[in-house]
């Protein structure tokens, strides 16, 4: 439910804003990246940050 609230509220600001593309950050844990995968998100890449290790990024074209 929190990512539907937080999914039409960027798609009302897009109409203000623009853009194209929905871009999260996760932890590399299964059931986190299947819920995203679930809701749309496709696989972007592994990133490496200074403070939490490394994260995996998903994206959702509009």
């Amino acid at each position: 439910m929190l990512l539907e609230d937080a999914l039409d509220l960027l798609y009302r600001s897009k109409e203000v804003v623009g853009g194209k593309v929905v871009l999260i950050e996760c932890k590399e844990y299964e059931k986190l990246m299947n819920f995203y995968k679930n809701n749309g998100f496709k696989y972007l890449q592994k990133v490496q940050t200074e403070n939490n290790g490394e994260l995996i990024q998903m994206f959702k074209l509009f």
